[in-house]
């Protein structure tokens, strides 16, 4: 509330200046022309040929004695700003402060009301210091001067305000502006005072109705549970990739290890780890002699050289060596690394010994980052643009003041919309409906069509809707269209998606008649998303996408699914 207060004040501050700083003008002519006052006419004409000025005058020692227009201001001419009369206090209070007040609303002579500006001017006088010229004023017609467009929107904003003042020849409450319907519920009252040109006033609000009881109350709790949600979301998501990046790491240092301890002083070997089963070396051949047993007799050298390193001082060194794997039948290469373990002095006293299998580590870490590759894609495919996120929280906001009711329908799209990319996570196979992913589309759309307005024309050509398809592969070639190709477009465009029923499965065409781009200068938010999509189709058999484009002709993506969907042998994507 006090935030409307403010506003109320700037905006009446705003307003009243630009017609009261008017006196200035006024006043330098009197300074210029003190002697003679001419052309006054054609000065005041020009300060009084737009907006809400009822009149401009001079009044020489307080004494009205020219104004501006003339005509229905004639009982004005000899009136005296000193005596008594609505407003003059006001005058009298600017002569002995020196400073410029306003005054009103007050009854004029020549009917109605106003606000007037009564500034004191002080000339130079011939033995030097000031003295008293008179009084020069400019009036508003009241209440023209104040627009009521801004307490029309405190009113659809669910509050009551009140702009009053003490009037100075009364002493009574007077009311200088009120929202229309609700009267300002007491007890809830919020009382601020400005001065507005050296007037006291008064600015009074309330809400029109309870907080549980208020509409916009009940609108900020959804977009503020929104908010939070995708905040929440994205801190998931975060952590989820680290978390992917971390196991990644952890599996490429630990897979398939040999770890042993040689004794320098015995001359022994210690194992502490084997591998994985039926992988590493044999566990029955951990023993003092059952390393030569084990280690290639052509590869025994590099051992010896290892170690032999290490005892002269080496920190770490490596090399690859066969070992016998379990069962004794066959030798498989290994990644050998040697660190040093001094004793108290500093000298080497053991040395530590790691074998990690070469091609099972290969193997392992590129099964790896495949799967990493297909959870990191999951995970963004349900990231969020944060420009769409921002600019659909501030239509939303800025449509309950205007359009609760479209407002109402925008976070109904935009909750649909997020729900479909959350759960599109956990898609049992990855597949959705087409008619599913399309009602997001539509949602998206909705949103974009209240943002764009005329510019934004969507098409639905949907013959076909009952068939699987990867989710989220078609909604991202809609959010291209529309953020890629009719944004940028100048008047806008259309968008035509239509689905179509083959001999062999089905076909979904999204063409757009927008600025169109050069394949190898495509943007990298529109080359990620259709990587992204590329990945989705390729997990499964006979699904496919093309696309073509012209600049300044639009861009059309085709995309094939079957009629049965099926996931492709994992071995034939690597």
């Amino acid at each position: 509330m006090k935030y409307i207060a403010k506003s109320v004040v700037a905006e009446t501050y705003e307003t009243m200046s630009g017609y009261l700083s008017r006196t200035r003008i006024l006043e330098a002519f009197i300074i210029q022309n003190k002697d003679e006052i001419k052309n006054f006419d054609k000065i005041a004409a020009m300060l009084t040929e737009e907006g809400p000025v009822r009149n401009v005058l001079f009044a020489p020692n307080g004494v009205v004695s020219y104004v501006y227009p003339l005509s229905g201001n004639e009982n004005l001419i000899g009136y005296d700003l000193k005596g008594a009369g609505a407003g003059n206090k006001e005058a009298v209070a600017a002569i002995n402060s020196g400073e410029m007040i306003m005054a009103g609303p007050f009854p004029l002579m020549q009917g109605g009301l106003g606000i007037a500006g009564r500034l004191p001017v002080f000339i130079d006088k011939p033995g030097g210091g000031k003295e008293f010229w008179g009084i020069v004023s400019v009036t508003l017609n009241y209440p023209e001067v104040l627009d009521n467009a801004y307490f029309d929107n405190i009113t659809k904003q669910g509050f009551s305000c009140e702009l009053w003042r003490i009037n100075a020849d009364s002493g009574e409450r007077q009311v200088i502006m009120r929202t229309e319907g609700s009267p300002l519920r007491q007890g809830l009252v919020l009382n601020e005072t400005y001065r507005i040109y050296n007037s006291e006033w008064f600015i009074s609000v309330s809400p029109s109705a309870l907080w549980y009881e208020h509409f916009i109350f009940w609108l900020s709790v959804v977009l503020g549970v929104l908010l939070s949600f995708l905040v929440a979301l994205a801190a998931d998501n975060y952590s989820r990739i680290k978390a992917m990046k971390n196991e990644f790491q952890l599996a490429a240092m630990q897979w398939s290890k040999i770890t042993f301890i040689f004794d320098y002083l015995k001359g022994t070997f210690s194992f502490l780890n084997f591998g994985e089963p039926n992988r590493g070396i044999d566990a029955t051949q951990a023993g003092p002699f059952s390393w030569d047993a084990a280690i290639h007799p052509d590869d025994a050298y590099k051992d010896i050289k290892l170690r032999e390193e290490i005892k002269k001082g080496a920190v770490r060194a490596e090399t690859d060596v066969r070992l016998m794997a379990a069962g004794g039948k066959d030798y498989r290469w290994y990644h050998y690394i040697a660190a040093v373990i001094p004793d108290r002095s500093g000298k080497p006293e053991k040395m530590l010994g790691t074998l990690s299998d070469i091609e099972e580590t290969y193997n392992v870490i590129s099964e790896l980052r495949r799967q990493i590759e297909h959870d990191q894609t999951e995970v963004l495919l349900t990231q969020i643009s944060s420009h769409f996120f921002y600019h659909t929280l501030n239509a939303i906001q800025a449509l309950i003041v205007l359009d609760p009711e479209c407002a109402i329908k925008m976070i109904s799209d935009f909750s649909r919309y997020l729900r479909y990319r959350i759960d599109s996570v956990a898609a049992k196979n990855g597949l959705v409906t087409f008619k599913e992913e399309m009602r997001s589309v539509a949602a998206y759309v909705d949103i974009n069509i209240i943002q764009l307005g005329y510019r934004l024309n969507v098409v639905y050509d949907l013959g076909a809707e009952d068939f699987m398809i990867p989710v989220l592969t078609v909604q991202p070639i809609v959010e291209n269209a529309i953020n890629h190709g009719i944004k940028p477009k100048a008047g806008g465009g259309t968008i035509k998606i239509k689905a179509v029923e083959t001999a062999d499965g089905y076909e979904v065409t999204v063409l757009d008649d927008g600025v169109g781009f050069m394949p190898e200068k495509s943007s990298k938010s529109t080359s990620i998303g259709m990587h992204n999509i590329l990945t989705r189709l390729g997990r499964y058999k006979g699904c496919s996408v093309s696309t073509s484009s012209q600049i300044g002709r639009g861009t059309k993506v085709k995309l094939k699914f079957p009629k049965k969907m099926e996931m492709l042998n994992e071995n034939n994507t690597r």
